[in-house]
């Protein structure tokens, strides 16, 4: 899933640094996941499995 992040914001620093406008618009509102949000997501799912876990 980390790989899937991080690949993703590959593909949006490429399609920002495109010449052509409608490949650039395309991303236009999309920013990168930062590094900050990777581990909160990670956070997130490692409470939720543990409280699974003991359930």
């Amino acid at each position: 899933m980390f790989e899937q992040i991080a690949a993703f914001n590959d593909i949006i620093a490429e399609r920002r640094a495109d010449p052509d406008p409608q490949v650039r618009a395309a991303v236009k509102y999309r920013r990168p996941t930062s590094i900050a949000t990777t581990h909160r997501i990670r956070a997130t799912l490692r409470h939720a499995l543990n409280m699974a876990m003991r359930h």
